[in-house]
């Protein structure tokens, strides 16, 4: 959201009816795809699913497998019997979990959904199978000023960690990074693209509405880890995913790169025999 000229985590504000009167600065995508792979007599063997939401609405200190982890009970207990049900992180860069809400009734509507959704997949009636894998250097981002003004009023009692993480980042970033990505093609209609970032939603969004596939799952955090990749607009607005540090460290056109890079792996797996 915007506030006083600069983008804010909505998060951040300890009144849920504060955040309603900010705008979102970015769209949050209300979609999520469904794999679904059956036996001979249809019981389902698994289940993956790609949604694109922060898996943080535990706010408790502890190892949780949060909301993916009440899903798949949900899910198991409306079909009856143990089924893995497989969560893919989508594009959720700048997208979080409204922590209001009880994990109970984010289970309910997702898993029901999910549900749903698994009872009205049409089969792949011509199965097929290519995998496109891709490495390349990406630019790393020429670290800027340390920003403590941004930081003192965005996150005050954390200004000194952020110091340390500027400071940490500086001596350890290079010129380039290695990244690699990986495009899976399941039949005529279906596909997967990995990066290894937490992608903001839009770029997300427009690799599905772009790609050649009618079902594309965007998977983040896949095979490394190099830290948030905001839009354009984002850098703009400010806000900690934008700031030099471990977690931010990628070229600000990295978004444009992975958008271009994920829609060529796709176009050269539509095509693949």
């Amino acid at each position: 959201m915007i506030k006083d000229g600069h983008a804010w985590n909505r998060w951040q504000l300890e009144n849920p009816a504060e955040a309603a009167q900010y705008p979102a600065e970015g769209p949050a995508d209300p979609e999520f795809d469904v794999l679904a792979l059956r036996n001979g007599d249809g019981k389902l063997k698994a289940v993956v699913y790609n949604f694109a939401c922060h898996a943080a609405n535990t706010r408790a200190p502890v190892i949780s497998a949060d909301y993916p982890g009440e899903v798949e009970k949900c899910v198991q207990k409306q079909l009856g019997y143990e089924v893995p049900t497989l969560f893919l992180t989508g594009a959720c860069g700048d997208i979080n979990p409204v922590y209001t809400v009880k994990r109970d009734l984010f289970a309910e509507r997702l898993g029901g959904e999910l549900v749903r959704c698994v009872g009205q997949l049409e089969p792949i009636t011509q199965p097929s199978l290519s995998v496109e894998c891709r490495e390349f250097q990406m630019p790393g981002r020429e670290h800027p000023e340390f920003k403590e003004a941004e930081v003192a009023r965005n996150w005050p009692g954390q200004l000194e960690h952020y110091r340390q993480a500027y400071e940490t980042m500086k001596q350890r970033e290079k010129p380039s990074y290695d990244y690699f990505m990986t495009g899976i093609r399941i039949g005529n209609d279906f596909a997967i693209v990995t990066n290894a970032d937490e992608l903001f939603c839009s770029i997300g969004m427009s690799i599905k509405s772009h790609s050649p596939f009618q079902h594309t799952m965007v998977a983040e955090q896949t095979n490394g880890a190099h830290g948030y990749v905001p839009t354009a607009k984002a850098f703009e607005g400010g806000s900690y995913e934008t700031w030099f540090g471990e977690h931010s460290y990628l070229s600000t056109q990295a978004g444009e790169i992975i958008e271009r890079e994920s829609l060529e792996i796709l176009k050269g797996l539509k095509h693949a025999p």
